[in-house]
């Protein structure tokens, strides 16, 4: 097939269901990109992705994304790839990158993520839920909050440790 699909229905039920009966596998949605199969697939280069949209009265028109990118240009040996979540900000009309998951696994919200750092937040504030004290796991330490609103460290090993800070 050389031209696009399109399903539509008027009573909420527009769906494309992939169904695989098989105990070791699943369906799969493969999206493919090439420049012409001449060059390979470069950073400005986008792989496929998920994409909605929504009527604005005139035509539709993208809110949100989430695409696949090259990290860097591909070759025999390397298909470095990286995940872009996109949203539209308030009064504007065009998606900005919100999140960004690296070949490495490090996420990066608000901004790229660091190279020598998981998690990158730019701006803002974390949230912690109120919890009691989690169950350990080993090599693995916890921060969370208790509903005694003081904030608390577990190490591997369970021992929890009040972290306190002095006032201002």
């Amino acid at each position: 097939m050389d031209a696009p699909i399109h399903v539509t229905a008027s009573d909420n039920t527009a769906s494309i269901i992939i169904e695989e009966n098989h105990s070791t596998g699943g369906g799969e949605l493969i999206f493919r990109s090439s420049d012409a199969l001449t060059n390979a697939s470069a950073t400005t280069d986008f792989l496929g992705g998920i994409l909605w949209s929504g009527w604005d009265g005139d035509s539709f028109e993208y809110g949100a994304q989430i695409r696949a990118r090259p990290q860097a240009t591909w070759s025999g040996s390397s298909r470095s790839t990286m995940l872009q979540f996109m949203t539209t900000p308030t009064s504007s009309t065009t998606t900005a990158v919100v999140m960004t998951l690296d070949n490495a696994g490090n996420l990066g919200i608000g901004v790229s993520p660091l190279a020598n750092a998981d998690l990158t937040l730019e701006g803002g504030a974390i949230a912690l839920k109120e919890t009691t004290t989690p169950s350990n796991d080993t090599n693995y330490g916890k921060i969370y909050t208790k509903s005694d609103n003081k904030l608390y460290f577990q190490d591997g090993g369970g021992s929890e440790h009040e972290i306190s800070f002095e006032s201002l």
